[in-house]
């Protein structure tokens, strides 16, 4: 396993990474991608999909409405489905708006129509909320306020959702924790897909790069660290 410009990053438990500007990820060409962490469950770039050169390398989805596209987004070779009810885990990625009127649903990553979803809710560039909604129709939801390092979407951000064997949900931007946690009544999360995951629908109106997927619950200090590790390739 070897990650480029974040060494330091938390590895304990970390079962998968993709990471654009990592050559054994992405080659540089064509659309394979394979996980850092060596599993059996690589990806597919989406054809309208770029690896532009800018931070030393991200991914660029290329789409400007937010639709419904399979091109726009990295499927993943088959679904990552270990993430179940009352299990440890947490989700972390870096990304940016690249559009001046970005639809209102920007998907990170997800499953099916009905399935669980982690998405970012925008109004505007300074007026968003990151989610995770559960099975069903629970969204568990905090707003980017004023609280936190950097809250214009259209900058470098990063995103951590943590979530507890008692299912308790907490997010972090920018490695800092949010004023508020919740409480699901289901914490298994399927995924498929990463920059959509509401079936094919909300696809990320930008770019974004290391989508890493942890079977524990990290630390306010380890979301600290991996935010600190890696920061300096994009603020």
């Amino acid at each position: 396993m070897s990650f480029n410009n974040g060494t330091n990053i938390v590895t304990d438990s970390l079962v998968y990474c993709l990471d654009a500007a990592n050559v054994k990820c992405y080659s540089g060409s064509g659309t394979n991608l394979v996980d850092l962490k060596g599993n059996s469950i690589g990806g597919t770039l989406g054809s309208n999909m770029t690896v532009p050169t800018n931070n030393s390398n991200v991914f660029k989805t290329n789409n400007t409405s937010g639709g419904n596209d399979a091109t726009r987004h990295i499927t993943l070779d088959s679904n990552f489905g270990n993430l179940n009810d009352g299990d440890a885990w947490s989700l972390s990625i870096w990304v940016r708006q690249t559009v001046s009127s970005p639809a209102s649903w920007n998907s990170l990553c997800g499953s099916g129509g009905g399935a669980e979803w982690w998405t970012c809710y925008i109004t505007n560039a300074t007026d968003w909320s990151l989610r995770w909604r559960e099975t069903g129709s629970p969204y568990h939801s905090t707003t980017s306020g004023t609280n936190f390092p950097t809250t214009d979407i259209t900058n470098w951000n990063h995103f951590c959702t943590t979530v507890t064997t008692g299912r308790v949900v907490q997010h972090y931007i920018n490695g800092v924790k949010t004023l508020n946690s919740t409480t699901a009544s289901s914490t298994e999360m399927d995924i498929l897909r990463v920059f959509s995951g509401y079936g094919i629908k909300y696809n990320w109106c930008g770019e974004g790069t290391l989508f890493k997927i942890y079977e524990k619950t990290l630390s306010d200090a380890e979301v600290l660290q991996n935010y600190d590790a890696t920061r300096g390739r994009f603020v």
